[in-house]
């Protein structure tokens, strides 16, 4: 069985499953294709593309 991590960011749900990461959104909600995460101290961001 693989590890999985799930976690959710503002309206998108992320799910990483054996590497590779799937982003998915509730129905109706906006769906860019890019998520970018940034900390809270601004130092770091983290951009995540949905292919």
């Amino acid at each position: 069985m693989d590890k999985y991590l799930i976690y959710q960011i503002g309206e998108a749900i992320l799910l990483e499953v054996g590497g590779v990461t799937n982003i998915i959104y509730p129905k109706g909600a906006d769906t860019p294709d890019t998520l970018i995460v940034e900390s809270k101290d601004g130092r770091y961001s983290l951009k995540i593309k949905a292919v």
